[in-house]
């Protein structure tokens, strides 16, 4: 998510299409598709998730990753246990994958989505983060802002410090190996190649101070942890 100049200052309200909602049948329904998706990703890529455990005990949470590819949300979600999967979110551009009905109910149904707006209106589209974890869901958040090209791990924008700072909330960080390799940025169908996840433990950031220094620097803090996972054994 891409945003420079936002202070966190929760609204009222927000419209309806701004925060995610899902029925009994949606979430019944991811239910059923990620026990396929676990088996596409472990037959076909040798998917393999180290650090899931932090997830037995932390009910709310920000995950936070690299961002290479349309398969990281999906790896992170399959990496979750059924119980926190259909109560984490994640961001979804709404000029690209909320164009057309059909294109949005997949969205929403393999990777739990609700729009932004990345070319324009970031205010609104952070905020609609804050309410999601006001209410006590998940968040998936990739600080980056978009899919590196590389593969290699990009600069973190200062939007995940704004959102975390002051607030006690469970930032997770967690590291893909492999999504790039296998449908990177650009690449219409995917490689076979191994995938493996690592997951870091959690950090909060309730008695960091508010501001754009603070916010800059838990992104800098947050980015040296997701670093040092591309290197974990």
């Amino acid at each position: 998510m891409m945003v420079d100049d936002w202070q966190y200052e929760p609204l009222q309200s927000l419209p309806p299409d701004a925060l995610a909602v899902n029925s009994r049948l949606m979430n019944a329904m991811r239910d059923q598709t990620y026990r396929c998706v676990a088996w596409w990703l472990k037959t076909r890529f040798h998917f393999q998730v180290r650090g899931a455990e932090v997830f037995q005990h932390t009910s709310q949470f920000i995950l936070i990753a690299n961002h290479t590819s349309h398969l990281d949300t999906i790896c992170l979600l399959a990496a979750l246990p059924a119980e926190r999967r259909n109560r984490c979110y994640s961001a979804a551009a709404e000029d690209y994958f909320y164009t057309h009905i059909f294109k949005e109910q997949i969205a929403r149904l393999l990777a739990n989505t609700f729009p932004f707006r990345r070319h324009e209106d970031a205010q609104r589209s952070l905020e609609a983060c804050a309410r999601i974890l006001e209410r006590g869901d998940s968040l998936i958040f990739f600080p980056e802002g978009t899919r590196s090209i590389t593969g290699e791990l990009q600069r973190f924008r200062k939007g995940i410090g704004l959102l975390v700072q002051g607030k006690p909330y469970a930032v997770i960080p967690a590291y893909l190996h492999g999504t790039h390799e296998v449908l990177g940025k650009g690449r219409l169908r995917p490689r076979t190649a191994e995938i493996r996840l690592q997951i870091g433990p959690p950090k909060r950031f309730q008695d960091a101070p508010l501001g754009e220094a603070s916010a800059i620097e838990i992104a800098n803090q947050l980015q040296a942890r997701v670093r040092s996972l591309q290197y974990a054994e």
